[in-house]
């Protein structure tokens, strides 16, 4: 892929779809060998925020990159973590991709309350900041709609008992 900003900033993709923390080390050390880089989130989720980024450089340093990367010696990745609808794993807190299922105790802010979560339960633990989630959906998701409907309907139903008592004695 090409963007073309102007005939002096044509950038092509270096990487692509590096987790946040592997594209900000190889920027910073793409700057570092004196090459104009940029990042560009390649997807965006709704509710966390970027997943994944891009690695542009000019076209002409590409070359010099693409030396200065394979200079680079990263720790090998692991297979990407799948829930059991086929979706990446990211934490829902954070965004990080270091999570694992999770059975145990879950701590809660009430220190005499505790939740415990079972394989087959959802529940999840980040690694990175140390947050359980549960990914699957809450049975109370509605529950705020619901309350607003009924209030609405409640306001409704005084309404037309004040209009009538209103018609009744004023007429």
């Amino acid at each position: 892929m090409v963007s073309h900003l102007g005939s002096h900033m044509e950038l092509e993709t270096l990487v692509a779809c590096l987790d946040g923390q592997d594209a900000e080390g190889l920027h910073a050390i793409l700057k570092q060998a004196g090459f104009e880089c940029f990042l560009s989130p390649s997807n965006q989720l709704s509710r966390k925020g970027t997943k994944a980024f891009d690695v542009l450089v000019r076209t002409k340093d590409m070359l010099g990159a693409k030396t200065v990367m394979s200079r680079v010696s990263v720790m090998p990745r692991g297979t990407a973590k799948l829930d059991a609808d086929g979706e990446l794993l990211y934490c829902a807190l954070c965004g990080s991709d270091h999570v694992h299922a999770y059975q145990g105790q879950i701590p809660t802010i009430i220190p005499s309350i505790s939740r415990t979560a079972e394989p087959s339960a959802g529940w999840y633990h980040c690694l990175t900041c140390d947050g359980y989630y549960n990914n699957k959906p809450s049975r109370y998701k509605s529950l705020p709609f619901g309350l607003m409907y009924g209030s609405i309907l409640a306001a409704f139903t005084l309404l037309v008992i004040w209009l009538i008592e209103w018609l009744r004695f004023n007429v």
